[in-house]
């Protein structure tokens, strides 16, 4: 049948099974998959022109589009631009299903069947169903064997990801740094458990250095790095990474904010004892409570220092899944490919809190060393 859009003939499984909208009521065998998509990306509305239905790019009707379009062999863009080009045929291309063992920062496992010719980009669509929180698949980047991998439009079979592929993993990129962008305040904050300012919990900056398949822990960064008693123990950190003292009060909203400064530039010409510093991991652990239970609606925010009331990210942490645990690891800073980028980490830890680091710093190193 030929699409009313682009006018090429295309078979029935390259048109949509399921209107863009609820305000869509026309027929779904007009305009292709590709063409509706086209019309998302660039303006925003369903290609018909008798729907005024509005549609964000990176909605769950629009991933839904693009996960049926990526299981397309064919590629049409040739003759959507008039160009030439020779094709292979349907019929030698082959694609070999595949059940894919994927490992989260969260230390959560998810099984994911695929085929060998689903794209990259296909292959984060159904992770992104796997995620509790639906980050958008611009966020989601996947590893191997410690590398990222590149290419959304490249094939599984092109990266040489195969059924019984080991060290899958994913992760979440809240945000990546700019180069010009050096001081970032990061802000954790939570409501006060039976609205009792005493229940707080304690932030900490837990740094390591990795250098080949060496990893070094190096310091916990917590509130006592402010007491001038241990000045001479953090002093190397001076305009690269400070906790910036006792957590702030907010009695009206019954909040608590404990906050740290980083110079994430500066790190790159940071070493402490003669080693880069190359990763920093944020936590929060509970204090006066044995776990987390009770803290109300905990938050993540990063700022760039320069503009403080605009937010770069802002994140509610998912206590619910967690509230029985001691802690949270809530986020990874690291470099890769040049550019420092914030990691969204998200796994608990059951024992260890201020008065003793070492079972925390054990959770740190294995996701360091798993996703780092």
């Amino acid at each position: 049948m030929k699409c009313s859009s682009c006018c090429i003939d295309k078979p029935s499984n390259e048109y949509p099974l399921e209107p863009l909208t609820d305000a869509c009521h026309h027929p779904l065998l007009q305009i292709c998959i590709r063409c509706c998509l086209k019309s998302v990306d660039s303006e925003g509305v369903c290609p018909y022109s008798q729907c005024d239905g509005e549609v964000e790019p990176d909605s769950e009707s629009a991933a839904i589009y693009r996960l049926q379009l990526e299981s397309v062999v064919y590629d049409y863009r040739d003759k959507e631009v008039s160009v030439s080009q020779p094709q292979v045929a349907v019929s030698q291309l082959v694609s070999i299903p595949l059940n894919l063992s994927v490992s989260f920062m969260s230390g959560d496992t998810a099984i994911i069947s695929a085929q060998s010719l689903d794209s990259l980009n296909a292959f984060k669509l159904k992770l992104q169903q796997k995620m509790d929180d639906r980050p958008p698949v611009r966020e989601i980047k996947i590893l191997m064997g410690g590398t990222s991998l590149e290419g959304d439009h490249r094939t599984l079979a092109e990266l040489g990801i195969a059924s019984g592929c080991t060290g899958l993993r994913a992760i979440r990129v809240l945000y990546e740094v700019p180069s010009d962008l050096n001081k970032i305040r990061f802000s954790m904050s939570w409501g006060w458990p039976e609205n009792n300012p005493k229940n707080y919990l304690d932030t900490a900056c837990i740094t390591f250095s990795k250098v080949g398949g060496l990893i070094t822990h190096l310091h916990n960064i917590d509130f006592r790095s402010t007491w001038w008693q241990q000045a001479y123990e953090y002093h190397c950190y001076q305009r690269f990474i400070e906790h910036c003292g006792n957590a702030t009060r907010d009695d009206r909203e019954m909040r608590s904010t404990s906050t740290f400064n980083v110079w994430v530039q500066n790190l790159d010409n940071l070493e402490v004892r003669g080693q880069p510093v190359t990763h920093l991991l944020f936590l929060m652990s509970a204090w006066r409570r044995p776990n987390m239970q009770g803290y109300r609606m905990p938050t993540l925010q990063f700022f760039d220092s320069a503009r403080p009331t605009q937010s770069l990210y802002e994140g509610t942490l998912e206590f619910s899944r967690f509230s029985h645990y001691r802690g949270l690891i809530v986020c990874l800073l690291k470099k890769d490919r040049g550019a420092w980028q914030i990691v969204q980490v998200a796994r608990p830890f059951t024992s260890g809190d201020a008065t003793n680091y070492y079972p925390i710093v054990s959770d740190c190193r294995r996701v360091v060393e798993q996703f780092g």
